[in-house]
């Protein structure tokens, strides 16, 4: 129920875009996914082989790393992926500074959080740019 409240403001604004734009989610998702890649890599940050220790500048690293990617998103028709982007970066920030001064099993669960919202809003976009209606059909069910 929450879920349905947060994308309610939000679903005005993506039907525009979906009509004027008539976005296309494949070429700018892979674009902005290996931009994503690459500054991880670059920046010798690969959690799944190594463990990092936090430092002041890893908030700024994080936000920077998918502020860029949004913008490359948005330069491909893909702009509404800052939601989900942005929530998930919003709570990797959290982590790296929960990191400094709590347990690891908080800082798992919050990661895991973490993902779940990035993946579950994702899937709703993608849904969406395949059948762009999807939001009026589920205005119009609550209507009847």
């Amino acid at each position: 129920m929450c879920s349905l409240g947060l994308m309610r403001p939000l679903g005005r604004w993506r039907r525009l875009v979906f009509k004027a734009w008539k976005v296309n989610y494949g070429v700018g998702l892979l674009l902005t996914s290996i931009i994503f890649a690459l500054m991880h890599i670059v920046n010798y940050w690969n959690p799944i082989t190594s463990r990092w220790e936090p430092a002041w500048w890893m908030p700024l690293h994080i936000l920077g790393c998918f502020a860029f990617g949004c913008l490359v998103g948005a330069l491909r028709e893909t702009s509404d992926i800052y939601v989900p982007v942005s929530l998930h970066g919003d709570i990797m920030t959290s982590y790296t500074f929960l990191s400094i001064y709590t347990s690891e099993l908080i800082l798992n669960i919050s990661l895991f959080i973490s993902w779940f919202i990035f993946f579950y809003l994702l899937a709703i976009f993608f849904h969406e740019s395949d059948n762009p209606r999807s939001l009026d059909l589920r205005r119009l069910v609550r209507i009847a």
